[in-house]
């Protein structure tokens, strides 16, 4: 038997600081930093995600590390490498900060809606069809992103 509850993304056991200290954000950026090294040549890598699901009481906080560790992984790997950050299409702070970034900056949006009985046994562009349908509100917000058409350009 674990002694830790796990959770979807990690272990919560523990408070999560890393908004609260200085040295894990650096930390963070480094460790992006090497990762941005080692992919910066590799044709087949669709972008770099800075972290996964975080949900700061106040998005400035994040914002500002987002901020200073993009200047630094955009040195590496350029303005137009896709740089993901998870947020909800429908948390309108999110969707604003994205709008303001100059570099190529993807909404990274989970849906686990999508593992409920209805999409079961449906072929994947039916699936499409249905979510784009539930989040269209959502979707339109964020269209001006574009992230599809700046994929396909890496990739072609």
């Amino acid at each position: 038997m674990s002694v830790f509850q796990l959770e979807h993304s990690g272990d919560d056991s523990q408070p999560a600081t890393f908004l609260d200290n200085p040295e894990y954000q650096e930390h963070a950026t480094q460790i992006l930093e090497w990762i941005a090294w080692q992919i910066k040549d590799k044709a087949n890598v669709i972008g770099l995600e800075l972290l996964n699901e975080p949900n700061p009481d106040d998005h400035s906080r994040i914002d500002a590390w987002y901020d200073s560790s993009l200047v630094r992984l955009r040195s590496i790997l350029g303005d137009d490498f896709p740089f993901y950050i998870s947020g909800s299409i429908n948390d309108q702070t999110r969707v604003d900060w994205i709008k303001q970034q100059s570099g190529f900056v993807v909404l990274d949006y989970h849906m686990y809606s999508v593992f409920d009985g209805k999409y079961q046994d449906k072929e994947a562009q039916e699936q499409v069809g249905m979510m784009w349908g539930e989040y269209d509100v959502a979707f339109n917000n964020v269209a001006n992103i574009n992230v599809i058409t700046r994929l396909q350009e890496r990739v072609d």
